[in-house]
């Protein structure tokens, strides 16, 4: 049995049906061989019965012979001559048959060779005396007629008669078996429709326990399972049913999983899951309900969903839930509704109508924060559009092709354009000297340069350039493209400047410095050189009120030459008219340099210096970065108490390096720290006059460092100094031959 639970269903019917077959090949053997046994029976009989009707039948024959014979040899008649020569054949047919079938029989076998024996002489001597008589030998025939006649009339039915005698009890029991085998077939008969019928019976029994009863678990296993019940111990049988019973099993553990998974979701969604009946009542909600309306989900349970609905929206509502279960199966609406505390919220209810559970299966979005969202994105768009048509910068938005997609209004107001003539056309519209693959060049290069203005790798540095207004007219413009990716794709920002009155300003101002260099400066040069004469007595002796006016003088001339000096270099620096005479140099030279060149400034006031030196290559313009050490240390010296130290310091562990020039002065307002990098720019009004400079000297250092690709800045803390510190990048000196 343990074998037959591992074969497979295929494999049990095909032993269920190769069973059946065998009993159905013995059924048939035993009745073939009961049918064998009764024909057997029947041919002896029927034997028999043949071997009694050719006695009579040669019996017949033989008289017919034996009259035809006396008349053929009596008269010599044709007729009776043609008679006699057909019956003989069909008399020893007879005879012959006669002795074959009683020699079937074992008990006639002698009687059968004594009857074939006279048969033989019979015959003999009838062919013997149709010759004597056809030759006229009558008294031979005679005497043979007599030998003929004791023959067929004593010897032969002598014997035939024995011959029956014999027979008859061969007959009778041949009878008697047939009967008998009759008798067996129809008993075997019976016995294989008996035992055919048990045998079905059991086959179907055993279908009915091994496969039928099992079919009825798994139909009874899937109503346990819909009803959420245990199901029935699992099959331990490898066929076909015990695997879809495993099958089954599995399914049913992962169903079971699934709907835990699906509770659990249900329970922790942030969405409120509740289902309606028809009558718009609540029948189940989950637990978002507390965090999202504020209602235990049991108390809802039972009332209905228009409890919950703004007044001016209910009805609405209602109707629409009306006319989606009779023509949709799935709706979105929107609505707001109140919480338990009276709180607006903005919903949108995902709803399915299910006509087998006739009720509503709903997700109920909660969008009040989306509101709001949308809301102040609008609010947003109206600020930036706002902004955009209140720019005092005109504003362009190309594609990759260069078509112009919007225009702000101040580009209408400079180019007289309206933004929808330019929206679709292309930019070389503004721009004929200049094409847009150009400035995409542009752009791409510019990613790769530094900027002292922003630290978007993708602002453009500004272009001056010529735009064409609608009438034809050409003016100068600034202009800054930004690179964007959209939605649509890749675009570009245009921001243009009118500057047409910047150039009126720049060319009055490139005047006024041409005025101040030659008409000025040159001039002052002269006075300079004559009150220097005049104080060292070239031209007399001064007494000492003289000779102290002479020195005003000369320290005001001074200044203001100074200042001139200044402020020609600071035009240069920010025009990009004054160039870097880079190449390697020593840092530590350049700073004993420096500090040597403010070694007596600082003796005057009795401050101390303070470096160690520092072995790194600079790629640098050496005099400039001097120059800019010198007037770091110079104002240290200036704003520090007697007997004080101001310190340089060098880090050359990180790149960018820092160089620092510490002092203990009065330090810098948190206020100032970004001003005094500006022209004309110092702490306190009184500076100028007390401590001296111009208020140009920290300008002009800030432009000389960036231009080298570095920063400068101050760290201070009012009332107890200040550190000045550059940071530059640091450059092999055999790296920067090559970058040179």
């Amino acid at each position: 049995m343990k074998l037959f639970g591992k074969l497979t269903l295929s494999q049990k019917g095909l032993s269920l049906i190769g069973l059946l077959l065998i009993l159905e090949l013995s059924f048939v053997g035993t009745l073939g061989y009961l049918l064998y046994e009764a024909e057997a029976a029947s041919r002896y009989e029927s034997n028999a019965q043949e071997v009694i009707s050719l006695i009579n039948k040669f019996i017949l024959l033989a008289v017919r012979v034996n009259y035809y014979e006396n008349r053929y040899l009596g008269t010599n008649n044709e007729i009776f001559a043609r008679q006699y020569h057909e019956l003989v054949p069909s008399l020893k047919d007879t005879s012959s048959k006669l002795i074959k079938h009683a020699r079937a029989f074992p008990s006639c076998v002698k009687v059968a060779d004594k009857i074939e024996q006279l048969f033989n002489d019979w015959f003999t001597i009838e062919e013997r005396l149709v010759w004597l008589q056809s030759t006229r030998q009558y008294p031979a025939a005679g005497q043979l007629r007599k030998s003929k006649t004791r023959i067929g009339t004593e010897r032969i039915p002598t014997e035939l008669h024995q011959l029956q005698k014999d027979i008859e009890p061969a007959r009778q029991q041949s009878m008697a078996a047939h009967l008998r085998s009759r008798n067996l077939l129809m008993e075997g008969l019976w016995t294989c429709v008996v035992l055919n019928i048990l045998a079905a019976v059991a086959i179907s029994l055993a279908f009915m326990r091994g496969i039928a009863n099992r079919l009825d678990i798994l139909v009874d296993n899937t109503r346990r399972l819909a009803e959420d019940r245990a199901l029935n111990p699992q099959s331990t049988s490898q066929d076909e049913i015990g695997k879809l019973d495993a099958v089954f099993h599995q399914m049913s553990r992962n169903v079971r999983e699934a709907a835990r998974k699906e509770r659990s979701l249900i329970d922790n969604s942030r969405e409120v899951i509740c289902s309606l009946n028809a009558q718009y009542k609540f029948q189940k909600v989950s637990p978002a309900a507390i965090t999202n309306w504020e209602y235990e989900p049991a108390s809802l349970i039972g009332h209905e969903v228009r409890e919950l609905i703004v007044d001016s929206e209910r009805q609405n509502f209602l109707q629409s839930l009306t006319g989606f279960q009779k023509q949709e199966p799935h709706v979105n609406l929107e609505s707001r509704m109140f919480s338990r505390t009276g709180r607006l919220i903005d919903t949108v209810w995902s709803m399915h109508w299910s006509d087998a559970d006739a009720c509503f299966f709903s997700v109920v979005h909660d969008m009040s924060d989306r509101k709001r969202a949308e809301d102040a994105l609008r609010k947003s768009e109206a600020r930036v559009r706002t902004i955009l048509n209140s720019m005092l910068v005109g504003l362009l938005t190309v594609n990759e092709d260069g078509t112009i997609e919007s225009a702000n209004p101040r580009i209408e107001q400079m180019l007289l354009y309206n933004a929808e003539e330019l929206s679709g056309t292309s930019q070389s519209i503004l721009f004929p000297n200049l094409k847009f693959a150009d400035l995409r060049r542009v752009l791409e290069v510019s990613r790769n340069k530094p900027s002292s203005d922003s630290a978007d790798s993708r602002a453009v540095h500004k272009a001056d350039i010529a735009a064409r207004r609608k009438n034809g007219d050409l003016i100068p413009v600034e202009l800054w493209m930004t690179e964007m990716e959209s939605i649509e794709g890749k675009r570009y920002l245009i921001n243009l400047v009118d500057v047409t009155a910047r150039h009126a300003i720049e060319q009055a101002k490139e005047e006024f410095v041409a005025m101040i260099s030659h008409d000025l400066r040159t001039p002052l040069s002269s006075v300079f050189g004559f009150l220097e004469l005049l104080e060292d007595g070239s031209y007399g002796n001064l007494n000492t009120n003289g000779q102290n006016r002479a020195g005003m003088a000369l320290r005001n001339v001074e200044r203001l030459l100074r200042l001139i000096n200044d402020l020609l270099e600071i035009n240069k620096l920010e025009s990009g008219q004054l160039e870097l005479h880079c190449q390697t140099v020593s840092l530590d030279n350049l700073v004993q340099r420096a500090v040597e060149s403010v070694h007596f400034f600082a003796a005057q006031h009795k401050v101390q210096l303070d470096y160690s030196p520092c072995e790194t290559k600079l790629f640098v313009d050496g005099d400039r970065l001097e120059r800019v050490l010198i007037n770091l240390l110079s104002n240290a010296i200036k704003f520090s108490p007697e007997g004080e130290k101001v310190v340089i310091s060098v880090d050359v562990s990180s790149d960018p390096l820092t160089i620092k020039v510490i002092d203990c002065g009065r330090g810098i307002p948190e206020a100032h720290k970004e001003l005094i990098f500006e022209r004309f720019r110092q702490v306190s009004t009184t500076d100028a006059t007390q401590k001296g400079g111009t208020g140009l000297g920290l300008a002009i250092c800030r432009a000389v460092i960036e231009q080298h690709g570095g920063t400068i800045g101050v760290d201070s803390t009012e009332g107890k100094g200040s550190a000045f510190w550059i940071q530059l990048p640091k450059i092999a000196a055999e790296a920067a031959v090559s970058v040179e």
